[in-house]
């Protein structure tokens, strides 16, 4: 959610209007959003620790096995939320 910060600024910056003229989502939502006043479009909520425990078992099973595993594809469940 810093990008979204900078992305603001730079709209302050440049006299654009946020969510008028230019729309934002941001990734990673933080308790940071619920106090501004110029709130994205959404915020994706995503879940590291999810991602580096999935990463992590990919990991230990491509070593014991001896890069043996090949290609994996890995969905891991993100968030969304909309704000009015």
């Amino acid at each position: 959610d810093y990008v979204w910060l900078y992305a603001m600024e730079a709209c302050a910056e440049n006299l654009v209007v946020p969510n008028k003229e230019m729309h934002f989502i941001s990734l990673t939502y933080s308790k940071l959003i619920k106090y501004s006043n110029l709130r994205p479009m959404a915020s994706v909520k995503m879940f590291p620790k999810d991602m580096a425990i999935q990463a992590a078992t990919m990991l230990i099973e491509n070593i014991e096995n001896e890069g043996s595993s090949g290609y994996n594809e890995v969905f891991i469940a993100t968030e969304l939320t909309i704000y009015d």
